[in-house]
């Protein structure tokens, strides 16, 4: 299969839903699956000799390359045991993120086509497993251009126009961004479009005008608190840390809004897997891209593989049955210009 043939199925499609993993943002210099954990350990000997993780990653480091795996599985698994009882390693741990290279997020031509080719219903539903906000960025970019820091604030109605780093630019029409809401019976205000879903508590928020990305592995740079379900959604309204009391009820503590190595959000929030799940199944085609499948991701994978109309993207088939989907050996960012030249400009 090659991208023309799933540029002509996504022509025909009219519920098509995007599923994108960690591959899309490695060329942006994120590190992919067990390489964050294993770096976190390498930045920071002092923590695990201190809860008494560095034999454990040491024995990864030493490994043969057939075994390293086991070694990383124990690792891991050693390490999230530490990680849900200690707020230092857990805040140390976003701290460390947070530095990271991109991963708040940055410019990306290859995730910027897959949010407008969302926002203009090239695709109907998106669901990422990433941690980074290298989407989130560029839906912010979008809703808050260059000018608003100029002090020039353009008008909700007009089309937001985005430009490429090759110079092409596509439009996006200013309805595909805002619905009308209603204050009162005679008052309404322009409100946006888009939301997040990471737990059940984002579910309530889903009507037929908003558009929802998935985002069902969470984010450590999310805080939530048990009872009212979250404090942040990316950015920040003030400083706040892990283990701090949450400003709604002062008698729980915000944690990490993740769902680590190892889970998915099938066992750890089955309600929002069943709405989620409900609408893939429901799609008249899904494309996955970036998404090894594979691990505790098997289950996100195997609704993909038994839909009737599915698409991977990704340089190597990995743990998927290409017997159920239609593979194209091609990357994000092939997969992204493909978009750009098809749909987009």
């Amino acid at each position: 299969m090659k991208l023309s043939d799933l540029a002509q199925a996504l022509n025909q499609s009219q519920n098509a839903a995007l599923v994108v993993g960690a591959g899309i943002s490695y060329d942006m210099g994120i590190p992919l699956g067990y390489q964050i954990p294993m770096l976190y350990g390498e930045k920071h000997p002092h923590l695990l000799k201190k809860y008494g993780l560095d034999i454990a990653w040491q024995q990864v480091a030493n490994a043969a390359s057939a075994d390293r795996w086991k070694h990383e599985y124990h690792f891991v698994v050693a390490l999230l045991t530490a990680l849900i009882g200690s707020i230092e390693l857990q805040q140390t741990f976003v701290d460390w993120l947070s530095e990271m290279k991109n991963m708040m997020g940055s410019p990306s031509d290859t995730h910027a086509a897959f949010i407008i080719a969302w926002f203009n219903r090239v695709f109907r539903h998106l669901v990422t497993t990433n941690w980074d906000f290298l989407l989130e960025y560029q839906v912010d970019a979008i809703y808050h251009p260059p000018e608003i820091s100029e002090g020039i604030y353009p008008d909700v109605f007009d089309p937001v126009t985005h430009i490429f780093t090759d110079g092409r630019s596509t439009i996006i029409d200013p309805e595909r961004l805002y619905f009308l809401n209603s204050i009162d019976e005679e008052n309404y205000f322009w409100e946006s479009r888009w939301d997040i879903v990471t737990q059940r508590s984002d579910l309530k928020n889903i009507q037929n005008w908003t558009r929802s990305l998935w985002k069902i592995h969470g984010s450590p740079f999310f805080l939530a608190c048990p009872k009212c379900g979250g404090f942040s959604r990316w950015h920040h309204t003030e400083k706040r840390t892990v283990g701090d009391p949450c400003p709604q009820h002062p008698d729980e503590t915000l944690q990490p809004e993740i769902i680590f190595w190892g889970q998915g959000i099938d066992t750890a929030d089955a309600l929002v897997w069943k709405r989620l799940r409900g609408r893939l199944q429901r799609s008249d085609m899904i494309v996955a891209c970036g998404f090894s499948g594979s691990g505790s991701d098997a289950y996100l994978r195997e609704v993909v593989e038994n839909h009737q109309n599915a698409w991977l993207v990704n340089p190597d088939t990995g743990d998927w049955d290409t017997d159920r989907v239609r593979h194209i050996s091609a990357g994000a960012s092939e997969f992204a210009t493909m978009l750009i030249d098809e749909f987009l400009t």
